[in-house]
C-alpha cells in the first residue's frame, strides 16, 4: 500500500479514524446498558429469594418445634440474609456507578453528533465552494485582439490544407458507420482526419446546427463520454465567428486535471465549403499571471492540453448536392491520458454530433 501523501487521502483516513471511534464509543456504551439490565435482573431475583426466606423466617418463628435442625435451619437462612444484604448493597452502588457513567455517555454522544453535524456542514460548504469554483473560475486574461484572432485563423487553416493535401499518412483502408480515416502518428502526438459523406444533406443546416451547438458550454459537455467530467466556461466572445472557453476534464478520483484556454472560430470559404476550428492558446501568454494563476488546489496535478482540432464542411458529388464532413487535428498524449485515448474520444464526440445534429439516418450512410 503506498504512503498517505495527499491532504484527500489524510482527510479520508481522518474521517474513517472518527468514525471507527464513535461505533467503538458506541459499541462499549451499549454493552455497558446491557450490563447494567442484567445486575437489574440479579438484583430483581435476589430481592425474590430475599422475600422467600424472610417468609420462610416468619414462618419458622411462629413453629413451635425448636429442635436442633430448626435452629441450623435458622442459623443458615440468617446467613443467607446477612450475604444477600451485602450483595444487595454492593448491586446498588454499582448501578448507581452505571447509571453516573450512562450519562457520561449520552453527554460524549450528543457531543459526537454534534460535531459530526458541524463537520458534515463544513465538508459541504467546502465541495459547493469548491464546485462554484471550478464552474466559474476567476480568471484574469490578455483578450484576444482582432488582428491576434484573424492571424491565428490564417495560420490555423494553411496546416489544414498542408494536412489534406499531403501523401504522408496511413489508413485503416475501413470504415466504421461510414466514416474513413487518415492519420499520421509520431511518438506520442498524433495527426488525424474523418470524413463521411451525408447525401441530400444540405451543408449549411448541418453547419449552422453545429455552430450554435458550439456557442453553449452545455451543449459541448453532452458530446462527450460519462467517464470524464468535462466543463466549458465561456471567457471571451470575440464577435459572432468566434468564442474563447476555459475547459477542464478529469477523470478517476480527479487527482490531475487537464485544462486549456481553448479558441473556437468559423471561418466561411464560400464555394469551398466551411471550417470550425478549435485551437488551445498559450496559457503563458493568454493569462495575466501565466498557467500557475488557475492552479488553486495543491493536492492536484494540472496538465495543460496542447491541440489543434477543426471540422472542414463541403459539398461533392456529381450535383454537388452531397455534404461531406471531415473532423481531423493533432493531439498529444499527457500524463492523464494518451493520444489514442484523446483519438477514441474525439470518434465517440463525432458520431455523438452525427446523432445529435444529423439524426439516426446518418449512421445509415454507409
Amino acid at each position: 500500500m503506498g504512503l498517505l501523501t495527499s491532504p484527500r487521502d489524510k482527510k479520508v483516513v481522518t474521517d474513517y479514524q472518527r468514525t471507527l471511534g464513535r461505533e467503538r464509543a458506541k459499541r462499549h456504551y451499549y454493552n455497558k446498558l446491557k450490563l447494567l439490565d442484567d445486575l437489574q435482573r440479579q438484583v430483581e431475583g435476589l430481592q425474590a429469594q430475599y422475600d422467600l426466606l424472610l417468609t420462610a423466617k416468619r414462618e419458622q418463628e411462629g413453629s413451635t418445634f425448636c429442635d436442633e435442625v430448626n435452629q441450623n435451619q435458622t442459623s443458615s437462612l440468617h446467613r443467607t440474609y446477612v450475604e444477600l444484604t451485602q450483595v444487595k448493597k454492593t448491586l446498588t452502588q454499582e448501578n448507581s456507578a452505571l447509571e453516573r457513567l450512562k450519562a457520561k455517555y449520552l453527554a460524549v454522544e450528543r457531543k459526537i453528533k454534534q460535531l459530526c453535524i458541524t463537520e458534515d456542514h463544513k465538508i459541504s460548504t467546502s465541495i459547493q465552494e469548491h464546485t462554484n469554483r471550478r464552474r466559474n473560475p476567476q480568471l484574469k486574461v490578455n483578450l484576444l485582439t482582432s488582428d491576434q484572432f484573424y492571424e491565428l485563423m490564417a495560420e490555423s487553416f494553411l496546416e489544414i490544407k498542408a494536412f489534406r493535401e499531403s501523401k504522408n499518412y496511413s489508413s485503416t483502408g475501413m470504415e466504421v458507420f461510414g466514416w474513413r480515416d487518415r492519420h499520421v502518428f509520431s511518438k506520442d502526438k498524433l495527426g488525424f482526419s474523418l470524413n463521411k459523406v451525408f447525401p441530400g444533406q444540405e451543408l449549411e443546416k448541418i453547419v449552422e446546427s453545429h455552430w450554435q451547438a458550439l456557442l453553449q458550454p452545455e451543449s459541448i459537455e453532452k458530446l462527450h463520454p460519462d467517464n470524464a467530467e468535462v466543463h466549458f466556461h465561456v471567457v471571451q466572445r470575440l464577435d459572432e465567428e468566434a468564442v474563447v472557453y476555459y475547459y477542464t476534464l478529469e477523470r478517476g478520483d480527479g487527482a490531475i486535471r487537464v485544462q486549456a484556454f481553448m479558441v473556437v472560430m468559423r471561418l466561411n470559404l464560400g464555394l469551398d465549403g466551411v471550417v470550425i476550428i478549435f485551437r488551445t492558446l498559450n496559457p503563458n501568454t493568454y493569462l495575466q499571471q501565466g498557467k500557475e494563476h488557475v492552479e488553486l488546489e495543491p493536492h492536484r496535478e494540472y496538465v495543460w492540453l496542447d491541440s489543434f482540432l477543426w471540422s472542414y464542411y463541403e459539398y461533392v458529388g456529381d450535383q454537388k448536392n452531397d455534404c461531406r464532413y471531415t473532423t481531423g487535428g493533432e493531439i498529444q498524449g499527457n500524463a492523464l491520458t494518451s493520444a489514442s485515448w484523446w483519438y477514441l474520444e474525439l470518434l465517440q464526440a463525432t458520431m455523438a454530433f452525427e446523432t445529435e445534429m444529423i439524426g439516426s439516418r446518418g449512421l445509415l450512410c454507409l
